[in-house]
């Protein structure tokens, strides 16, 4: 995975604690003497790293919930594929984990039958972007804020999708499996705090 963005040059304190012991040790991160950014140039390069990480961290965040619910959903129909009075909730089920494979398919890489599709999804390209903006020796260029924007657009288009998805189709899905005494479907909202899908 992608590390962290570089913190900038300064004095720095670090704690460890080990039961009712704390240990501490102060030291610096010096700016490379080779590098000819200014000190704004450095903050403006890791306000836009942290911008970059944190939409990854929501992209992450989106691709649980899907493979969560689609695994969830999964093990339901599988138990009720041989019951009629059932075979429409499968059907339902079905259709909600096809909604949330188009998604998927646009934030990252996915694979069918054992095959990727070898294209660059929206993880991979602010992946590219974090190398771009963290190896240059300066402020981050006006193409890479906007090829930020864009990508940053586009990865909040598909999250609406997906919000709008689990707010609709899954919790209609929710309150039919509740009918059967099924226990509810469990996601992950926004906060990153577990809910479960039902009315």
């Amino acid at each position: 995975g992608l590390r962290g963005p570089m913190a900038l040059p300064g004095n720095y304190l670090v704690m460890l604690k080990i039961g009712n012991q704390t240990h501490s040790q102060q030291f610096s991160l010096l700016k490379d003497p080779r590098s000819k950014a200014t000190p704004t140039d450095m903050e403006d390069r890791l306000e836009l790293l942290l911008k970059i990480r944190d939409k990854l961290s929501e992209i992450d965040d989106a691709l649980n919930n899907i493979r969560s619910l689609t695994h969830q959903i999964l093990n339901w129909t599988s138990q009720s594929k041989n019951n009629a009075s059932w075979r429409s909730i499968g059907e339902d089920g079905q259709s909600l984990i096809a909604k949330m494979a188009l998604i998927e398919k646009e934030l990252t890489q996915t694979t069918i039958d054992g095959k990727s599709d070898h294209l660059a999804r929206l993880d991979a390209k602010l992946s590219g972007l974090v190398n771009t903006v963290a190896t240059a020796d300066g402020a981050p260029t006006k193409q890479a804020y906007e090829l930020f924007i864009n990508l940053s657009t586009r990865v909040d288009i598909q999250l609406d999708k997906l919000n709008d998805i689990i707010h609709t189709d899954a919790r209609a899905l929710a309150a039919r499996l509740l009918e059967f005494g099924a226990q509810v479907l469990v996601f992950r909202d926004e906060n990153n705090r577990h809910n479960p899908v039902s009315n």
